[in-house]
């Protein structure tokens, strides 16, 4: 949706024309498979305004029934759907790019099948599972430039999911207001969990990548770390 966009313009016309509040829809729902970065949150935070030049609301909430195309079906561009989606709060379904009988096997694409019959994960269903089992309160969190995370906490543990848009380079992970976590402490470990793409093959889980102890500094930690592929994705860990 957008002012530039005729077709919806030529939609919401004719709504307003045609009933207006009464007839508009419960909830407005669209694909997010344009151009690249195809980000959810432009978007979405114009429509309320955008809608209101005809004199309609979004009724009852936003959801997108596709989202991401095929390139961004990687585990960096997943990890940073899900910080996307969570800053929403909204819902979305992954867009399904295959084909044929394929259609309605191997969870579109997120699963390999094999010649036998049976299913090899890849590292995008890593990143889908690791975001299911994180367990804890969700943190407010700031996007940096392509890049964004989604992060979870609890005493003693707190845990950030991160991806990007196909960035390469220092990504820099900043926890604020440590002291709430972890009481008093002046260090906290932290875990890199690695969940690459691996050229979309099988990817059998995550791994831990390396553990540092970070100093604690003004109620913050900073965890910098280098990244060769911006296809992979990558979580951190505060632990003491």
């Amino acid at each position: 949706p957008g002012y530039n966009n005729g077709w919806w313009n030529s939609w919401l016309s004719s709504i307003q024309s045609n009933g207006g509040t009464s007839v508009q829809p419960d909830v407005y729902n669209w694909h997010m498979e344009g151009g690249l970065p195809n980000d959810p949150i432009p978007p979405a935070q114009a429509l309320p305004a955008y809608v209101r030049n005809y004199g309609l609301t979004t009724g009852i909430g936003i959801q997108n029934n596709e989202f991401g195309v095929r390139e961004q079906q990687v585990p960096g561009w997943a990890a940073w759907f899900h910080a996307r989606y969570e800053r929403l709060k909204f819902n979305a379904l992954r867009g399904n790019w295959a084909r044929g009988a394929a259609l309605l096997d191997s969870l579109a694409d997120l699963l390999i099948k094999n010649s036998d019959g049976s299913y090899s994960e890849t590292g995008e269903y890593q990143v889908y599972k690791f975001y299911k089992l994180m367990a804890g309160a969700p943190c407010n969190t700031d996007s940096g430039s392509s890049i964004d995370s989604y992060a979870v906490g609890a005493t003693n543990n707190v845990t950030a999911l991160i991806g990007s848009e196909n960035f390469s380079g220092t990504w820099n992970v900043n926890f604020q207001n440590v002291n709430s976590y972890f009481g008093s402490a002046t260090q906290v470990k932290a875990d890199l969990i690695y969940l690459p793409y691996s050229n979309g093959g099988v990817v059998n889980g995550w791994t831990t990548s390396s553990t540092k102890t970070l100093a604690v500094s003004n109620n913050a930690v900073t965890a910098s770390f280098s990244v060769a592929n911006g296809q992979d994705a990558y979580a951190v860990r505060l632990h003491i």
